[in-house]
């Protein structure tokens, strides 16, 4: 059941070799919208460390299940990777699903 509509921070992190920046706060705004479906309304803030993009920004959702602050997504021991995330064929697929208006879990 969908809830009043509010803005909230949202975290994930991606694994990845260094300089990927941009890459990562495009991969952290097209998870949002079309894997978890919320809306994106900046872009977020990413930080480096270790391998790993932190990406945090502020989302708008609906979720009953998005009670956080932030709202974490992935986590240090099993952040996403770029190369995942940024998979054509897979962004395509997802593309498609959301204008269709079907989800990923096939309802």
């Amino acid at each position: 059941m969908a809830t009043v509509a509010r803005v909230v921070p949202a975290v994930a992190l991606f694994a990845g070799g260094p300089g990927r920046e941009r890459e990562a706060a495009e991969a952290w705004a097209f998870e949002l919208k079309y894997y978890f479906r919320r809306r994106v309304g900046e872009q977020p803030r990413v930080e480096y460390r270790d391998g790993i993009y932190t990406c945090t920004g502020l989302m708008t959702t609906t979720h009953p299940g998005d009670t956080g602050n932030p709202v974490i997504f992935s986590y240090l021991s099993d952040p996403w990777t770029l190369d995942f995330s940024m998979d054509p064929e897979r962004r395509k697929r997802l593309r498609e699903m959301y204008d269709d208006g079907r989800r990923w879990d096939g309802t």
